[in-house]
């Protein structure tokens, strides 16, 4: 008997020692957000304004306050539509303001289109991210 229970004392510790280590759990990577805005006047000769802003993996990109605006758009979980911006005073003058919004956001395709009234009423439509 004592020697059964050595053997089953040493497959036992081998069972152990040569068991699968399971793999360490890693972060998966951060998805990306990425986004290209183009505003274009169509009342007179065209006037194109477009930027990019990158979300993620960091806050960068060719927008004028992309911290802002990827906390905006973080905020409202990449929704363009739910973006809100703050009253103001615009001129109730008619120089339609067309908006595209093309790129990925938490890896997602985005596709976001829209027309404004004119300049300053795009600039409000949301606090920072259409400021550009």
């Amino acid at each position: 008997m004592p020697s059964i229970g050595r053997t089953a004392a040493a497959v036992l510790s081998c069972a152990i020692w040569f068991a699968p280590v399971p793999a360490q759990a890693q972060e998966p990577p951060a998805a990306i957000s990425a986004l290209a805005l183009s505003a274009v006047t169509r009342s007179g000769p065209p006037e194109f304004r477009t930027t990019t802003l990158l979300c993620a993996p960091q806050q960068t990109g060719s927008h004028p306050d992309p911290v802002g605006a990827c906390t905006e758009l973080s905020a409202a979980q990449g929704d363009f539509a739910a973006l809100t911006g703050e009253p103001a005073a615009c001129p109730m003058i008619y120089e339609p303001v067309s908006l595209l919004v093309v790129g990925v956001w938490d890896g997602r395709p985005v596709s976001y289109q829209r027309e404004f009234a004119n300049s300053c009423v795009l600039a409000n439509a949301a606090r920072h991210v259409y400021k550009f």
